[in-house]
């Protein structure tokens, strides 16, 4: 039972929770801005091909964050999960559908999750700074 709920909320009670809940939200923030990027990608089989710069922009930001992240930065981490957000309910309050809803759920759980493993990880860094 304990293990299913690891995925929702996981336990940061050992130094490695923190790092690989870290990596792992890099990971998500790095399949976030892979779908930006490709989101706004429109008639690509047609002869007129329009790319937007917005979302390439964005998921530039996505990957910069990623690697914030994968760097232990709680600062990265906020503001990846603030720009999720904020994007996410722009794009939500556009086109409503239920994967979307879904989909920024289980993203935003992540994210939420990556905060508090950065913020753990810190914790134990200066606890061993301490000793």
């Amino acid at each position: 039972m304990r293990q299913s709920l690891d995925i929702i909320w996981p336990d940061f009670s050992l130094k490695e929770n923190t790092i690989s809940m870290s990596r792992f939200g890099a990971g998500a923030l790095i399949v976030v801005g892979i779908v930006t990027a490709i989101s706004d990608i429109n008639g690509i089989f047609d002869q007129n091909i329009r790319i937007n710069e917005i979302p390439i922009i964005l998921a530039v930001v996505y990957f910069t964050m990623a690697f914030g992240i994968s760097k232990f930065s709680r600062i990265a981490a906020l503001l990846g999960f603030i720009l999720f957000l904020s994007h996410s309910a722009m794009v939500l309050q556009t086109n409503y559908d239920s994967s979307t809803g879904f989909g920024v759920f289980f993203f935003g759980l992540i994210l939420l999750n990556t905060i508090r493993g950065t913020f753990a990880y810190h914790k134990y860094k200066s606890v061993e700074n301490d000793v």
